[in-house]
């Protein structure tokens, strides 16, 4: 029997993995109910490709099936200068980045992916305490469920409780960096004819300021012409402010809102000039507060147990962990959430062929670390000073003239 603890986008994602090859187990989560734990993600192309063998689903049905727009989830190639409306090639910098990737409503992919086991969650199981036994590990939680397994899987995200326990040195770090995002809805009408315009068929729209990011993202959508809607998240973030950042979290801070935007914040987007934002940004970003948009201040941080306290505690205590509860960085570009699905994958193939469990941590610990160190260079990319865009928007002027000009010359050789 393995015990799962967490039934996030990791969680569930073994548990499937695990019902299609007839491997018991259980899966707990400690809210009474599910909830939505964000709006949207962007799904990897080689994750896709992980995937659709377990969901049994061809690459043309999973697009529509999970899709933020109901459609394809087209991401845009591109950033826009959220004042001049000029675009930088994003690819420029992205490495990675594949045509294949496409933004999903994060609820959704996570119904597609549980498929019929989403009936085996037991929720409402806050664990308190876990033992190593003579046949595996035994776990108990508060509401008295006491139960024996093989292995325990610690899928309980960046707060791992069993983290804290086995591994209470590996703390999660905090990055010099604030993000917030918030929801609001439009009425198709509105939609067609204020930001439809400007972002055309993609689902996503970045844009980039001084050292800071404006995003909009559409979540869901009915295109009906007359009674459909948009959902929109947008997104706002920026470095870390020298000294005194009334918007940077620790991830000690446990006590803060997450679920309300401060003061301090509603003061800093005011202090943009609408005005002085280019559409659709200026519609987004202006009636904010006054449309009462529900938001999430995150904490920012960057998680990766050394493999060592890993492999020990695999030992130690059969327990072996995925997702989250052991590497954690910036949600801006769904790396963790991408990496957190191939885990539970991996581990789920090394538990069928009854490997090692030390595989799945010589399998995947050099993808953890790659994404460790090059995450937080990438939000300093996407953040950086416009003096550096504005150097970025010049060279790639100039390589544009440089095309067309052997473009031009290319029909002059041949005559």
């Amino acid at each position: 029997m393995i015990l799962i603890i967490g039934a996030g986008m990791a969680g569930v994602t073994l548990a499937r993995y695990l019902s299609s090859r007839n491997i018991p187990f259980r899966v707990f989560d400690q809210q009474a109910e599910f909830k939505n734990q964000g709006f949207g993600l962007t799904l990897r192309g080689d994750t896709i490709s992980k995937l659709l063998p377990l969901l049994s689903l061809k690459e043309q049905e999973l697009g529509p099936a999970v899709a933020v727009d109901r459609k394809t989830g087209k991401t845009n190639a591109f950033l826009v200068n959220v004042v001049t409306g000029e675009r930088f090639a994003a690819a420029s910098f992205k490495e990675g980045a594949s045509t294949r990737d496409f933004r999903t409503n994060r609820e959704r992919l996570r119904g597609v992916i549980m498929g019929d086991v989403a009936g085996s969650v037991e929720y409402g199981c806050k664990l308190v305490s876990f033992m190593l036994t003579t046949s595996g590990v035994r776990v108990v939680f508060e509401n008295g469920v006491d139960v024996e397994g093989s292995v325990l899987v610690a899928a309980d995200g960046v707060h791992s409780f069993i983290r804290s326990r086995l591994l209470p040195h590996c703390v999660p770090q905090d990055w010099d960096g604030v993000m917030l995002n918030g929801t609001c809805r439009f009425p198709i009408t509105e939609w067609n004819a204020k930001i439809g315009p400007h972002i055309g068929d993609a689902a996503v729209y970045p844009g980039f300021g001084d050292q800071k990011v404006l995003a909009i993202t559409i979540y869901d959508a009915d295109w009906d012409p007359y009674s459909g809607y948009v959902n929109v998240s947008w997104g706002y973030s920026r470095r870390r402010k020298q000294g005194d950042d009334p918007l940077f979290v620790r991830y000690a801070e446990r006590g803060f809102d997450k679920a309300k935007a401060p003061d301090a914040f509603w003061d800093e987007i005011a202090a943009l000039p609408p005005r002085d934002l280019v559409e659709p940004f200026r519609t987004i970003f202006e009636g904010m507060r006054k449309r009462g948009d529900r938001t999430i201040h995150h904490q920012l941080v960057s998680l990766l147990v050394p493999k060592e306290d890993l492999l020990s505690k695999l030992q130690s205590d059969k327990v072996v962990f995925i997702g989250d509860a052991v590497h954690d960085w910036s949600n801006h570009a769904g790396t963790a959430a991408n990496a957190a699905i191939q885990d539970a994958l991996a581990l789920g193939e090394v538990l069928q062929t009854k490997a090692q469990l030390g595989e799945y941590y010589e399998d995947r610990y050099p993808s953890w670390l790659e994404s460790y160190e090059k995450n937080g260079e990438d939000f300093q990319a996407l953040h950086r000073p416009i003096k550096e865009w504005r150097a970025l928007l010049d060279a790639q002027d100039v390589e544009q003239e440089k095309a067309e000009l052997r473009m031009n010359a290319a029909p002059a050789a041949q005559l």
